[in-house]
């Protein structure tokens, strides 16, 4: 018997348990939604797969942008459409190109009148939606290991600073890594000089 994947809005939604609301459109669940899940615990956030949780980030950088954007759709949803779409296209019947043409000579609206004016775009509605959550693997960014190394053996060359950290999987350009030991060793100056360190 073949299981099968849930979707990253499935996922969510049961995760969430939030529902598509009477009227509700779209965009409005979308951004309800993600503002649920950036209200979960951590352990419920890391109970997320990766792609729900790269879903729900980009929703949040969507959301707090100024002005704020509208809230992507899932992409497993997309493909899913896109599929669809192709497959229709290809069973779609092919049109009769024997049909008369439309007259072209008939006249053309005056396009030079002044347009009454419309809505504007859909406003998302305002939340307060915290930063992106990191993801559960808890990736430490490439500068935060540099300055780790610095802290706990201040006195090795960047080139031994880079290789070290290339072994916990960071990558990190020469000049970058030369700029992060150097503020990190004068910060440690000041801090040692100030009675800071313990």
């Amino acid at each position: 018997m073949e299981v099968e994947e849930m979707t990253i809005e499935q996922e969510l939604v049961a995760a969430a348990k939030v529902s598509l609301k009477k009227g509700e459109t779209r965009q409005a669940f979308l951004c309800r939604l993600v503002s649920a899940v950036d209200r979960f615990s951590n352990e419920k956030w890391e109970s997320l797969t990766l792609p729900a949780q790269s879903w729900v980030n980009k929703g949040i950088k969507s959301l707090t942008a100024v002005p704020p954007k509208a809230v992507d759709e899932f992409p497993d949803l997309e493909a899913d459409r896109v599929h669809e779409e192709s497959t229709e296209e290809l069973s779609a019947p092919v049109a009769d190109v024997s049909a008369p043409v439309a007259d072209v000579s008939a006249p053309v609206a005056d396009v030079s009148a002044p347009v009454a004016a419309t809505a504007g775009p859909a406003t998302l509605p305002a939340r307060k939606v915290t930063p992106p959550k990191a993801a559960a693997s808890k990736k430490v960014s490439a500068s935060s290991i540099i300055r780790k190394l610095v802290i706990t053996q201040p006195g090795l060359h960047v080139e031994k600073y880079l290789e070290l950290a290339e072994l916990e999987g960071a990558t990190l350009s020469r000049g970058s890594a030369e700029l992060l030991v150097s503020d990190t060793r004068a910060t440690l100056k000041v801090l040692a000089a100030l009675g800071k360190l313990i």
